[in-house]
């Protein structure tokens, strides 16, 4: 056996070396999109070409729609910040999946969209509209020249993946509300964890755009929202139903009241809550995902859910459990869970 080592080293270094063949090679390219400038990109290296590949993130890509080839560049850098240019949209869109599996892998040691080691893969085009969807394994991203699409709503759309993964939330009542908000809060956490200078990190939704689509800290803002619930709420349309959860959930991360990321109210002149921090939400949030919650979750089981996950990290009348069951109590979600001392 001790003869065997010296033998498999020489053989996998014959490998390495064995002339005429081609081994990719990660590397680290730099990206010069329309939103994101001087980015890191995962890449590697084949022959004399770079490819939007990433080998340490589970091969995660970036490829061209129309030839369903990954995007390559004779050097490192990809992307000349023009909008009309695909390497730039490309760019812009390698990041994003970089940065999405940064934030799951290493806030919750989750490998990828179904946690097996394998990176989300997405295609690029050019078009009149700005726009992503899924479509079957990998998302298509539709850029105009106008800029295409920043961070926080392509995340939003590759939480939605995650969710489907975990538990399959629905797309109406209650249910695709919660959907819907899931994919605003940790489409949010994936935006703090870039912490782009480009791209300051908040609790608003869309706004690169020149357009803010959801106010968590505030919901009603954009004039269509929830802010608090009620009894009509399973009756709204997901995106309307899914202030409730935005709101609860930046309470219990950041607070209510006065603070950084705008003022945050509390519903029926409920106690003013204490945030715990980001992090800290996340974990209970995930959580009570992965254990907890299923397909039909209604703001109530969620209330419920997240209880149970924060009392699972934090113990039960922890300030952390405390504070979950204050976030509800600030948006109006009624719950029959006992009162902590």
């Amino acid at each position: 056996m001790r003869r065997a080592i010296p033998l498999v080293l020489a053989l996998v270094a014959a490998l390495l070396v064995a002339p005429g063949t081609a081994h990719a090679i990660p590397a680290a390219g730099v990206g010069h999109g329309y939103h994101y400038d001087n980015t890191t990109l995962g890449v590697d290296y084949v022959g004399a070409t770079y490819y939007l590949r990433d080998p340490l993130r589970g091969n995660t890509r970036t490829t061209d729609c129309t030839t369903q080839q990954v995007i390559g560049s004779a050097t490192s850098s990809f992307g000349t910040r023009n909008p009309a240019d695909i390497r730039t949209v490309a760019a812009d869109v390698h990041y994003v999946l970089g940065q999405f599996w940064d934030y799951y892998k290493v806030n919750h040691a989750r490998s990828g969209i179904l946690n097996n080691g394998t990176g989300a893969a997405a295609c690029v085009r050019m078009s009149t509209t700005n726009r992503v969807y899924r479509n079957g394994s990998q998302f298509v991203v539709e850029s105009a020249s106008s800029g295409g699409l920043p961070l926080d709503l392509l995340a939003h759309e590759l939480v939605h993946a995650v969710t489907e993964a975990m538990i399959g939330l629905g797309v109406s009542g209650e249910s695709g509300a919660l959907n819907e908000s899931t994919s605003d809060i940790f489409g949010t956490l994936v935006e703090f964890g870039a912490a782009h200078p480009a791209d300051p990190p908040d609790y608003t939704e869309g706004e690169r755009t020149g357009t803010v689509f959801h106010y968590l800290y505030n919901p009603g803002l954009d004039g269509y929202s929830d802010t608090c619930w009620s009894t009509l709420t399973a009756s709204h349309p997901p995106f309307q139903g899914s202030g409730v959860g935005n709101h609860a959930f930046f309470a219990l991360a950041e607070g209510t009241g006065v603070t950084p990321y705008g003022t945050s109210p509390v519903c029926a002149g409920a106690p003013a809550v204490t945030g715990i921090g980001r992090a800290t939400a996340g974990k209970i949030w995930y959580r009570a995902l992965n254990y907890y919650l299923t397909s039909s979750a209604t703001y109530r089981t969620t209330r419920t859910g997240t209880l149970a996950a924060a009392a699972d990290l934090y113990g039960r009348c922890s300030v952390e459990h405390k504070a979950v069951r204050a976030s509800w109590v600030a948006v109006g979600v009624p719950g029959t869970d006992a009162a902590c001392p």
